[in-house]
């Protein structure tokens, strides 16, 4: 009898340690990505991990959109995904993707059982893959071009005629949740304006817009006035791809 509480007493003390080192262990998470190489406009799956269970998460990306226009007042959401669970273990599968090459990032917040909440950024390098890089865009026509847009300038006024300014719109693939892949349309990128129509043509070398061959682009051209309203001139989207 005298053996059996010593055991039931070296259990219990055990089971106590075991618990107080649990309760002190520091919560930590990391990910390992599933995919051999990470390209632009794939999706891309990775594990998140930690050493203690996930009750809740939410996991963006960084904005790929760029906007040359001088318009401060233009802004870019990231895209984001919260858990709809209330219990994950201590791993989780997450797709994502990303819009551009080279250095992107990965936003995790993480709460554990204690409420802890960890946020962490991860930063990976995305590499071209098949994507298509667009490195020039020039216009041949739009209504009224070579006319009056500006009435208030003589005919023979330079300032008369369209100062223009393009937008284009990707397909992207969203954040998703149980590996489900999510499509969907989001601005990409707002040209520099061309005062008097300039030369029509806009050099994109430097701005690294690739798009994967099979999604959609959509181009959109206006006239900007100098109170900032813009004027379409295609009068309807324009879709390319």
């Amino acid at each position: 009898m005298r053996k059996l509480k010593l055991c039931s007493l070296f259990l219990f003390t055990l089971v106590f340690a075991c618990s107080d080192t649990i309760e002190n262990e520091e919560f930590s998470i990391g990910i390992e990505f599933l995919n051999d190489k990470l390209e632009v406009d794939q999706p891309v799956s990775f594990k998140l991990k930690s050493n203690q269970n996930i009750i809740s998460y939410s996991v963006s990306t960084n904005s790929y959109a760029a906007n040359d226009s001088g318009d401060n007042n233009i802004t870019f959401s990231n895209s984001v995904v919260k858990s709809n669970q209330s219990n994950y273990g201590k791993t989780v599968d997450i797709i994502v993707s990303f819009g551009k090459i080279g250095k992107n990032s990965i936003y995790l917040s993480v709460q554990n059982e204690r409420n802890e909440i960890l946020k962490k950024e991860f930063q990976v390098e995305v590499s071209k893959g098949t994507s298509v890089k667009i490195k020039s865009l020039k216009i041949i026509s739009f209504k009224k071009i070579n006319e009056t847009w500006d009435p208030e300038y003589s005919n023979n006024d330079i300032n008369r005629l369209a100062d223009l300014k393009f937008s284009l719109e990707k397909t992207h693939i969203g954040i998703s949740l149980f590996n489900e892949i999510l499509y969907g349309n989001s601005i990409w990128y707002i040209s520099e304006v061309l005062e008097n129509q300039g030369n029509l043509n806009w050099d994109l070398s430097n701005k690294d817009l690739n798009i994967n061959p099979n999604f959609t682009m959509t181009f959109s051209l206006g006239d900007v006035d100098s109170n900032g309203f813009t004027e379409d001139l295609l009068l309807a989207p324009s879709f390319l791809g």
